[in-house]
């Protein structure tokens, strides 16, 4: 590789790495000796396999596109094995030379603090989808909050059924004044986590629907939910504690 070919490569902001037919490091850039924390110098014309000798298959994805010539990009790799533990945004591409192949090439950036930033993120909408709060004795709120639909119905299903029994709640307020809108998979989860919370002898109150969302839950037919409803939270406090 020539002096320019080799600066261009060393400003790269992703790793790169090269082998041939033979799965010899032919190319490697210094982005990739940081993250593979090897050595150029030690690596050129040697093999992968003797180099990363305990590198797991399912990681070997340049060695892959060499034996099959299937191209692959893999958003979020787990790299963990050895003294590694990130994560790697990989994409291998095939190397031609006159219409003939003589190797293949991955490009590679550390992912690991996006990965991780991204499950923090995840957490946090999990813990504001699944909030049960303590009102009083046996008493609890459960705001529905619009995200949800993004960590998934079954998440609140079984999350929230658990942290109910937890608690030993046997009234759950149910809150879905931050809801501006109900498909039919919401109504549906809503009717399954109220015949569920019924089931473990809890009593549903549900408060805050809207009148938009209101026509739209009676135009999908979900009217078998055991429950009563209140137009806000301080109404069904103060039915609850008129009926104790």
């Amino acid at each position: 590789m020539s002096k320019l070919q080799d600066h261009i490569m060393n400003h790269l902001s992703c790793g790169v790495l090269s082998i041939d037919l033979d799965y010899r490091v032919i190319q490697v850039n210094e982005v990739g000796e940081n993250i593979l924390k090897v050595n150029r110098n030690e690596i050129l014309g040697e093999s992968v396999y003797d180099i990363f000798p305990m590198a797991p298959e399912e990681v070997r994805h340049v060695e892959r596109t060499v034996q099959t010539g299937e191209e692959y990009f893999i958003e979020a790799m787990p790299y963990q094995w050895g003294k590694f533990d990130m994560y790697l945004t990989v994409q291998t591409k095939v190397l031609m030379d006159s219409n003939k192949m003589y190797g293949a090439m991955v490009e590679f950036r550390d992912m690991t603090h996006v990965y991780k930033k991204q499950e923090e993120l995840i957490e946090r909408m999990e813990d504001m989808a699944v909030n049960v709060i303590p009102l009083m004795d046996q008493l609890g709120l459960l705001p529905i909050q619009p995200v949800v639909e993004e960590v998934g119905f079954h998440y609140l299903l079984d999350i929230g059924l658990q942290k109910v029994a937890d608690m030993k709640v046997n009234t759950l307020i149910m809150d879905l004044s931050s809801i501006t809108y109900l498909n039919d998979d919401f109504t549906e989860m809503i009717a399954k986590l109220c015949g569920a919370l019924n089931l473990l002898g809890v009593d549903i109150m549900i408060t805050g629907v809207r009148p938009e969302t209101a026509l739209r839950w009676v135009s999908s037919g979900t009217d078998y939910i055991k429950t009563t409803y209140h137009p806000h939270v301080q109404a069904a406090l103060s039915t609850y504690k008129n009926s104790r």
